[in-house]
């Protein structure tokens, strides 16, 4: 399949997903600002051609961590995509590699989006520096706190209206925005006609809306802190009053991270980094 008809059926892809139950997260930052990429160095933009399709972090020089809906229409042709970091233009600049490998969670459901964690092992592990460098992840179990501050970046669109499937709508220049974590009940009563699951999703943003991550930003970090403890995962529409991002629970698949890793690298060496952030 060449990458013209690759584009199109990812096109398509997004516009179905934008339109079902869900309106899945592969969308923008609302209310941020323009920022650095050495402010968040672990950010990487994973693009096809120059269509954005989903943001990722580095969690391993060699290693992408993102959402498994970023990966469903694609499947089969993953080592299409290109990763880029240590740039906050995507179109130009930092390091950029191919993907080798790919995996989705073994449970993800992409119906709730439930298990909406994936990993990419790229060609060559990247070259450290001070806009390139890992993010930690929690310890397994670990769940943010309410009111938590966490910080989202990413090339996302900037009008939900724009049209998403051209790539020009999208920006070149990095944006980020800050989220409290949000209390999980009170996630859940302005969701109560969606499934949310306590033990693997926490929400983050604001009841009066305004600021939030929208098309484009999914499968990018959630960071509180120094550590990754969310990824972008999903929402009904982009900044509207009580209708925050949901994130998926970065630290309930510490172990599955791990063991997927060790796996295909088969040893330690190359699973932890020179350089955090």
């Amino acid at each position: 399949m060449n990458l013209p008809i690759l584009l199109a059926i990812l096109c398509l892809g997004t516009i179905a997903s934008c339109n079902d139950r869900f309106s899945v997260r592969k969308r923008l930052i609302v209310g941020g600002d323009k920022i650095d990429i050495g402010q968040v160095p672990y950010q990487v933009i994973i693009q096809l051609g120059d269509m954005v399709v989903c943001g990722g972090s580095m969690i391993a020089p060699s290693w992408i961590l993102l959402a498994s809906h970023c990966l469903w229409d694609i499947r089969g042709y993953e080592h299409l995509l290109e990763v880029r970091a240590g740039s906050k233009n995507r179109l130009h600049g930092g390091e950029v590699r191919t993907v080798k490998w790919s995996t989705l969670h073994p449970k993800y459901d992409r119906v709730h989006l439930h298990h909406d964690i994936a990993l990419l092992f790229l060609n060559h592990p990247m070259v450290f520096g001070d806009n390139i460098k890992c993010i930690r992840i929690p310890p397994q179990d670990y769940m943010p706190r309410a009111m938590d501050d966490g910080f989202v970046a990413g090339w996302g669109l900037t009008n939900a209206d724009h049209d998403r499937t051209k790539a020009s709508n999208y920006p070149k220049e990095l944006l980020g925005v800050k989220l409290p974590v949000l209390g999980f009940k009170t996630c859940n009563r302005w969701y109560n006609n969606y499934t949310l699951y306590q033990d693997t999703q926490f929400c983050a943003g604001y009841p009066e809306g305004k600021r939030d991550a929208c098309v484009g930003d999914s499968g990018g970090p959630y960071v509180v802190g120094r550590q990754q403890v969310g990824i972008v995962s999903w929402g009904l529409s982009c900044a509207k009053p009580r209708q925050p991002g949901v994130f998926t629970d970065v630290g309930m698949y510490r172990n599955w991270i791990e063991t997927t890793m060790f796996k295909i690298q088969g040893s330690s060496r190359g699973l932890k980094c020179k350089a955090y952030f």
